[in-house]
């Protein structure tokens, strides 16, 4: 197996001075306590806090020293690198947070000893689930099919990394989750991050969700991107011009046009296309980062919102969602932009939720909403943050001074455009509408959003 080229010693990027300064294990110690200590002092000026991620606005930044072929992957503004494993795709560098030495698109290059090769076709005999023409169909051979009743317990699951993903799981890539029957209980919250999909599977009874299922992204863990949202798929549009606000991520609607700064017209970041129809399960889409004023500094934007997560759940029999139960895989609120007129980041789309099941009982809550926008700054004051969605739309972000308002993101359809300013720093737009997908004779019920498709 073959791993992308690092420098040796290897490379921080430090987001403001984005130049390459060489490290050893104990300097990047003592740059994360730093980062944490000044982002105690200055939480709006990076959601990261530390040398674990760095985000890139350009193939330059992933470029210099001993690194070789970088370029900066809009759709996550992480840095990815060559490498023969990960095909024409190439490799996450070691500081891109969650998705660090991964495959950009998605695929496993260390599946383990004992486990199938991700996406495995299925041989004759296998058993398989979920409906022809879905999203997903995972495969079992006889013997492995699950067969014993699955209660989840609260946790976060890392889709690329959990002890519950099936190993012996084919025709799919996604964390495949399964049992006889699944349940996740009132009061418990399964959040689920990383860079593949989820997929849950009852092999003979009902799923029934009465906690909480929880596959977005959210400002407040901004770092961890909700199971399979931003896929290296997304269209990242136009980015934002000075001191203007960032176009939001576009997945099932358009995300909102960021607002225009300091009087300059057509300033603001263009969302990318909707995606469109779906035939394979992938999350939605980061918005994008507000910009600094000319002369101004990249740490002063505001940074756009992760794309919800992805989720299919195939229930032999029936899926039930009670009265208290949630599936959510909505995007991630922006930043607000932090002084000096500098645009507010984007909202990041909803992702998608797909249920197959023959019949679906729904006394909760099924969304996939957009994030709301950041706010741009004031010559000397911060711009709030967008929102996470509830049921209800995102509100975009507030700012403090005399910047302008960011988008609220969309439910049902667009997220709406950030707020132009004549004399400072234009507001981001916020994220559009997630999509979800009913099969296997599932009709629709109680509150779902949007509408499935």
């Amino acid at each position: 197996m073959s791993f992308p080229v690092e420098p040796s010693p290897n490379v921080f990027y430090d987001r403001r001075n984005p130049r390459l300064v060489p490290y050893n294990e104990a300097m990047v110690k003592a740059v994360t306590v730093a980062s944490l200590l000044f982002a105690t002092l200055h939480v709006a000026c990076s959601p990261f806090g530390g040398a674990s991620a760095f985000s890139c606005d350009e193939d330059a930044d992933c470029q210099g020293g001993a690194q070789i072929g970088g370029r900066c992957e809009l759709s996550t503004s992480f840095c990815a690198f060559p490498d023969d494993a990960c095909g024409s795709s190439g490799r996450y560098g070691a500081l891109s947070g969650p998705l660090s030495n991964q495959c950009v698109d998605g695929s496993s290059t260390d599946a383990g000893v004992d486990a199938e090769p991700d996406g495995m076709p299925p041989d004759p005999d296998d058993v398989c689930f979920g409906s022809t023409g879905g999203l997903e169909k995972p495969c079992w051979a006889p013997a492995d099919v699950p067969d014993q009743p699955v209660t989840l317990a609260a946790a976060t699951i890392d889709t690329m990394t959990s002890n519950l993903c099936s190993t012996t799981v084919k025709n799919t890539t996604a964390c495949v989750i399964a049992g006889s029957t699944i349940s996740v209980s009132g009061g418990v919250t399964i959040r689920a991050i990383g860079a593949k999909p989820l997929v849950l599977v009852s092999t003979t009874g009902a799923v029934q969700i009465d906690g909480i299922l929880d596959v977005a992204s959210h400002i407040t863990a901004f770092i961890d991107v909700g199971a399979g949202g931003n896929p290296a798929t997304c269209d990242g549009g136009t980015a934002a011009g000075a001191s203007a606000g960032g176009g939001g991520g576009s997945h099932g609607a358009l995300g909102g046009v960021g607002g225009n700064g300091v009087g300059v017209m057509n300033s603001g970041g263009v969302p990318g296309a909707v995606t469109g129809a779906i035939t394979t399960l992938r999350g939605g889409c980061k918005g994008q980062d507000g910009k600094e004023a000319g002369g101004g500094l990249a740490a002063q934007r505001g940074l756009g919102g992760n794309g919800g997560g992805a989720v299919y759940v195939i229930g032999k029999t029936a899926v039930g969602v009670g009265t208290q139960g949630r599936i959510n895989a909505s995007g991630s609120g922006a930043t607000g932009a932090v002084t000096n007129s500098a645009g507010g980041g984007a909202g990041g789309s909803g992702g998608t939720i797909g249920i197959d099941t023959p019949t679906l009982t729904n006394t909760g809550q099924i969304f996939a909403h957009g994030g709301g926008g950041g706010a741009g700054a004031g010559a000397n004051s911060a711009g709030g943050p967008g929102g996470d969605p509830t049921f209800t739309a995102a509100p975009g972000g507030t700012p403090a001074g005399n910047g302008e308002p960011g988008g609220p993101g969309g439910t049902t359809g667009a997220g709406g455009a950030g707020v132009s300013s004549a004399t400072r720093g234009g507001g981001g737009g916020g994220g559009g509408g997630g999509i979800i997908r009913l099969f296997g004779g599932a009709a629709a019920t109680g509150q779902i959003s949007p509408g499935p498709t």
